[in-house]
């Protein structure tokens, strides 16, 4: 069957429930788009290490977009195909330069992801960042020699770290969020590129310059944008933004971020009611 259609799609908040699951039905709609005439691809501010569990979750396998467009991975093989980097000189002074910003009760980590098995990549940070036990990483102090040139993001957090409840978040953290990423965009100027896709944490996340999730759906050019096929996105967060504004046609989850639901051309229901499930099957 031709391919009519390629849905770019965002996971945490958008296809995966809070627990990371998705419900029966949407595994098999997942599993029939290439029936429909359509290709899903997964686009998300996750990790190549956090990817085996999304498979497992969703049954679904095929090329990735990871790290907010950082790192292209084929899921069905768990290889790292392509990975945009942060200059090893970039990463030390823009953690300077957020230090500056967020103060001394900041704290820091570094994803990696050299080219070839995903078990390959993986995660450096400080001990306040968070317990090495929920992370599995390594601990790096950042006042030695980076240990690793494959950086595809940098993390900040800021104290207090996190909102305890999603539900009860401060009427002012949307704009707080927001104030503090225009900040640490002029801040870092071309050292690389600030985005944001936590509901719940003061937590910024710098991926190499120009890099979005839109230029990692443009690394995927060949299958996103072949001739007669409608690009479509989905996602929640105002690190989805770049992907939906490029997209022909894009969607926002009925809880996605204020700055995300005044940009999307249509509004679908979160994925605890299959939002993206009804999504594919409209088309």
């Amino acid at each position: 069957m031709a391919q009519d259609w390629v849905l770019a799609s965002d996971l945490d908040g958008t296809l995966l429930r809070p627990d990371g699951s998705v419900s029966a039905a949407t595994r098999a709609g997942l599993a029939s788009a290439a029936d429909r005439g359509g290709l899903v691809v997964f686009v998300t501010g996750r990790p190549p290490r956090w990817m085996p569990a999304v498979v497992s979750a969703t049954g679904h396998a095929g090329i990735a977009v990871c790290a907010n467009g950082s790192v292209t991975v084929d899921l069905e093989s768990d290889q790292i195909l392509s990975a945009h980097c942060l200059p090893t000189d970039a990463v030390a002074e823009a953690r300077q330069r957020i230090l500056a910003l967020l103060g001394t009760g900041s704290s820091f980590g570094l994803e990696y992801a050299p080219l070839g098995p995903i078990d390959g990549s993986g995660f450096f940070h400080e001990p306040e960042f968070a317990p090495v036990a929920r992370t599995g990483a390594k601990l790096h102090n950042f006042s030695d020699p980076l240990p690793t040139g494959d950086v595809v993001k940098l993390l900040a957090r800021a104290k207090p770290a996190a909102v305890a409840d999603s539900d009860h978040l401060s009427p002012t953290f949307h704009r707080e969020i927001a104030e503090l990423v225009a900040t640490a965009a002029e801040a870092l100027g071309d050292l690389g590129t600030v985005s944001h896709s936590s509901r719940t944490q003061l937590l910024l996340e710098v991926a190499p310059l120009g890099v979005t999730k839109a230029t990692g759906i443009a690394d995927l050019a060949q299958v996103t944008k072949a001739p007669g096929v409608q690009l479509l996105a989905v996602g929640d967060m105002p690190n989805d933004i770049p992907m939906l504004e490029m997209a022909d046609r894009s969607y926002a989850v009925a809880s996605a971020h204020p700055s995300v639901l005044a940009i999307a051309d249509e509004v679908i229901p979160d994925p605890e009611d299959d939002g993206v499930l009804k999504l594919i099957d409209s088309l």
